[in-house]
């Protein structure tokens, strides 16, 4: 696997992310689910993402290109909440690349399995220090144009185990019109 130079927004992200490790005691613990005064959360399904699927993928020190990464998340699902309209949202990870984006129960936007690809590229990161993960994924398929339907041009994962960062899945494609969009769903507690 080749390194790579990540894009500018995900420099961002990942500048984000050595700010809030960095400005976090070692001493700090992050509260348990509920401790807020909050209900807690329902436990995991069995196909969840969770922290120990999380651990269980390769480990990445660095950005790193791969179009591999999402075989070790095939047959999981996440799922959140839209943050400007609040519609429930998941994203289910099928075989062989294969993404569903569902928006209110319903298929909002798929992804095909690789035989459905022209190409595409793809960024992953798996790292864990003092405890705290940071794993972002990245992969932007090359989809054949079909008049009239959405298309997805990247799908990005960004989960951390750090207290205050929201982990979100976003969805950005080209719409019926071919303006570019995005739809991001913030992850329930992983």
């Amino acid at each position: 696997m080749d390194v790579i130079r990540p894009s500018s927004s995900l420099r961002l992200i990942v500048l984000g992310c050595a700010l809030t490790l960095g400005a976090c005691d070692d001493d700090e613990v992050a509260s348990p689910p509920g401790a807020d005064g909050g209900t807690a959360s329902p436990p995991a399904s069995a196909d969840a993402i969770t922290e120990s699927v999380l651990a269980a993928c390769p480990s990445a020190t660095t950005m790193i290109q791969s179009v591999e990464w999402p075989s070790c998340l095939a047959g999981r699902r996440v799922t959140g909440t839209e943050p400007f309209t609040n519609a429930p949202c998941e994203l289910r990870i099928g075989a062989d690349g294969r993404f569903d984006y569902l928006r209110a129960g319903a298929v909002a936007f798929t992804v095909p399995e690789r035989s459905g690809w022209r190409a595409a590229t793809g960024t992953y990161k798996n790292e864990v220090s003092a405890g705290r993960r940071i794993f972002l994924a990245g992969l932007a398929p090359d989809l054949p144009a079909m008049a009239g339907q959405p298309r997805v041009t990247n799908v990005n994962l960004s989960f951390f185990s750090v207290a205050g960062q929201d982990e979100t899945v976003e969805i950005q494609y080209l719409d019926a019109n071919l303006a570019r969009q995005t739809s991001t769903c913030r992850v329930d507690v992983l």
